[in-house]
This record gives C-alpha cells, sequence and structure tokens, in this order.
C-alpha cells in the first residue's frame, strides 16, 4: 500500500499467469524444531512436516534439512520483537482511527 515502509518488487508478469505456470525444481529447507531450540516441537507438527517434505521430493524438488542460520540467533528475536511490537501499535492506532 502507498507509504508502507517496505514493499515487494513488481512481479515479472501478471499473477494470474503464475496459476498455471510450472515453479520448475525449487530448493527448499526443511526445519522440524524450534529455532534456537527455544520449545519443544509437537510430534504431530514433525510428522506433517517431515510428510511434506516427502510429497515436495517426490514432486522432484530438492529438499533438505536446513533453516537460515540467522533463526538460532537468539539477538534475531529480539529485533523482529521489536519490529512486531511497533507493528502491532501501528495497527491498533489505525484501528482505533
Amino acid at each position: 500500500m502507498p507509504g508502507d515502509p517496505y514493499t515487494a518488487p513488481p512481479p515479472p508478469r501478471p499473477y494470474r499467469e503464475e496459476v498455471d505456470a510450472a515453479p520448475g525444481r525449487l530448493r527448499i529447507g526443511v526445519m522440524t524444531q524450534a529455532p534456537a531450540g527455544a520449545c519443544v516441537v509437537h510430534a504431530d507438527c514433525v510428522t506433517a512436516t517431515e510428510d511434506a517434505a516427502k510429497l515436495l521430493a517426490s514432486l522432484g524438488h530438492e529438499v533438505e534439512t536446513s533453516h537460515p542460520t540467522a533463526l538460532d540467533d537468539t539477538e534475531t528475536f529480539q529485533h523482529f520483537s521489536i519490529m512486531f511490537a511497533t507493528s502491532t501499535s501501528r495497527i491498533l492506532d489505525a484501528v482505533g482511527a
């Protein structure tokens, strides 16, 4: 929206043309544990993630256990929390208006 601090780059073609477009072979990282070991992930969630990974691999995608190392950095969570809280405050102000 106009005025947003961040925007996505414009798509190379209209989104409606993406609906039937083949994505090609994707490289997909799968993570079955919480970032930085913050909590225990429920077994059902792990199973669902592993099942999805198997399906994606069967469709020809490259699937590996991997995630951005920044997710294991506790400082990243502090920065995210500040941004999230600021955004929430802005949204509440807008809704209140």
